[in-house]
Parts: C-alpha cells; structure tokens; sequence
C-alpha cells in the first residue's frame, strides 16, 4: 500500500512532474515519476517546437548519493522502454530515461530537418539542466552510445563521473556498408527488403513486440 502522500499525488517535486499511473508501477515493480520538457528546433527561418517525455525511477534519490544513471536508448527511432528492466539490475539509485524526439511519448515532427546528432546532444545537455543534476553517470545504448560520446566530445562536463557505451559502434560507416551488403544479399522482393533485413538482423522474436 502507498504511503498517503504518495497515493494522493503529493510529492516534492517540480511542477511539471506527475505521478505515474498504478499500471506504471507494474512494470519494473518500482515507483517512478514523469515528467516533460519543451525544446524548439530553430531550421531556417522556421521554428519548431516539441515535448520530450522522460521518467525519473527512485526520484526521491536524485540528488543524493550515488549519482543517478541517465540512459539514452538507442535507435534512433526506438522507444526508451526497451531498457526498464535496468531498473531492477541498477538498483542502488536513481535512474533517468527519456524518449527522444520523434519517438515513443516524445513528439513527432514530420519535417526531418528537426533531427540531428547536434540537435539530440543539445537536447541530453537541456534535460541535465531541466533536472538541474549535479553529477550523473551516462549510459548510452547503441545508437543512445553516439550520443553519449558526442556529448562529452563537444564539451567538458564535469558532471559526467562515468560513462558506459552498450553495443555502440565505433565505426559507423562499416555498419552502413555491412548494412547496405546485408539488405542487398536477401532474396525477396524490393518492396519487403527492409522488413525481411529487420526480422533477419535486428529482431529475430516471434512474433515481432
């Protein structure tokens, strides 16, 4: 049973965080917190604008020690549920994830000049401020590794105490080309090649989740 401040939402927190519905607890079996954060995409002459969705495990250790773990999926275009269940392997302390523009709770934009490396490095560095963090350690998985590197490639920052890469590539034009050969030496029609590469490679559960 919830404690009572808890079970009537009432929570030290910032004004933009919610409590997650019961069902949300249900996943990892730990509370966590919701929250968003607005970003714009300057192309041009043209602004655009987007929410970025994110959930804070063991929110009430944010700024306690040890430092929190800010996660970055990997895609891009995955979700960040996908990696919840670090939750119950990193269990001494906060843990952060977010959905990257364009994916999962997120916004999505349809003009396709809003995504970028920069643009989604620029975006980890505004949530770290957002949640005003002190210190963190980054975990990046695939795709969320490039971002990871470029974030502490483009700037010093002292709060990053460590930094974890998970199946990041360290050449990503090799996986371009070993893609590229992969899709081209499949035997089916033109029209299916990407989704017969997708079961053959990257996903081989059935049925798809």
């Amino acid at each position: 049973m919830l404690p009572a401040y808890l079970a009537q939402g009432q929570h030290e927190a910032k004004e933009d965080f919610k409590l997650a519905p019961a069902s949300m607890i249900c996943v990892t079996g730990v509370l966590s917190q919701t929250g968003s954060m607005a970003v714009t995409r300057t192309i041009g002459e043209e602004e655009f604008s987007g929410v970025i969705n994110y959930r804070i495990f063991r929110a009430r250790q944010l700024h306690m020690r040890p430092a929190p773990v800010v996660i970055l999926h990997g895609g891009p275009g995955i979700p960040s549920n996908y990696l919840l269940p670090l939750v119950n392997v990193i269990t001494d302390r906060t843990l952060i994830f977010y959905d990257q523009l364009g994916c999962g709770k997120s916004s999505q934009l349809a003009k396709t000049d809003v995504f970028s490396i920069d643009h989604s490095v620029a975006d980890l560095k505004k949530l770290l401020d957002h949640l005003n963090i002190k210190y963190f350690h980054l975990l990046g998985h695939s795709f969320g590794g490039i971002l990871a590197f470029e974030h502490l490639k483009q700037q010093k920052d002292d709060r990053c105490l460590s930094l974890i890469l998970a199946s990041t590539p360290t050449d990503t034009k090799l996986v371009q080309n070993e893609s590229e050969r992969l899709r081209n030496d499949l035997e089916c029609e033109d029209e299916h090649r990407n989704n017969v590469f997708f079961e053959s490679h990257q996903c081989r559960i059935v049925p798809m989740p």
